[in-house]
């Protein structure tokens, strides 16, 4: 068996370390980046969708103000922003050389390992951009989520505030187009029996001086 030049054995080495720290960082990638990323989208889905509940509840029984309206709206924003930044490229990029047969179409000679491992190596560095793109893009559009979102929760702070003082107005307003509805007069019992009974007049006594005439 040929030995190999110590050129080939150094390249080997070099090519060896390169691709263990690539693997590693793809890894952290796949691991821990991305998953950590989906776990942010599906709290601010989920906190969009509990606020938009709980105002439906606060505003069952009153008109909507003009903050409880704008809430709405920039809760459903943040809404389709996370579904869109959840739905970037949901396939992962895994580093690996899909084809089977790669090993048998290299030649066999000295540079054999170091071939297999350059190619492993631009393997795992092209998945890397492309996990990279897709954590950017996903940080951006949660970024503006978030953003979204803290506004959102100001105007429900707001619509709540200023909840009091919108049923105190519709109290007020009730009571003036409300008008009094005069209530029937009745005679009293006792009277209405005296007036509807007559009683027969009796005659007038004699005075005693006719009398006796």
């Amino acid at each position: 068996m040929k030995e190999k030049s110590l050129e080939v054995t150094n390249y080997e080495a070099n090519l060896k370390l390169h691709y263990e720290a690539k693997r590693k960082e793809l890894d952290i990638l796949l691991t821990s980046s991305m998953p950590t990323q989906l776990s942010t989208i599906k709290t601010l889905l989920w906190m969009n969708i509990v606020m938009i509940g709980l105002m439906m509840q606060i505003f069952r029984s009153i008109p909507l103000t003009t903050i409880a309206k704008g809430f709405f709206l920039l809760s459903i924003v943040s809404i389709c922003i996370t579904l869109a930044a959840m739905l970037i490229k949901r396939v992962k990029s895994y580093g690996v050389i899909d084809d089977i047969e790669y090993a048998s179409k290299l030649h066999d000679n000295e540079w054999t390992v170091s071939k297999g491992l350059a190619d492993m190596l631009s393997a795992a560095h092209n998945s890397i951009m492309d996990n990279r793109d897709v954590i950017v893009q996903r940080a951006k559009l949660m970024h503006i989520a978030t953003w979204i979102t803290l506004f959102s929760i100001l105007f429900l702070c707001l619509s709540v505030w200023f909840r009091p003082i919108q049923n105190e107005d519709i109290q007020m307003a009730d009571e003036k187009t409300q008008k009094p509805i005069p209530s029937p007069i009745t005679p009293e019992v006792g009277k209405l029996h005296e007036n509807s009974v007559k009683r027969p007049q009796e005659a007038p006594k004699p005075k005693p001086s006719e009398q006796k005439k």
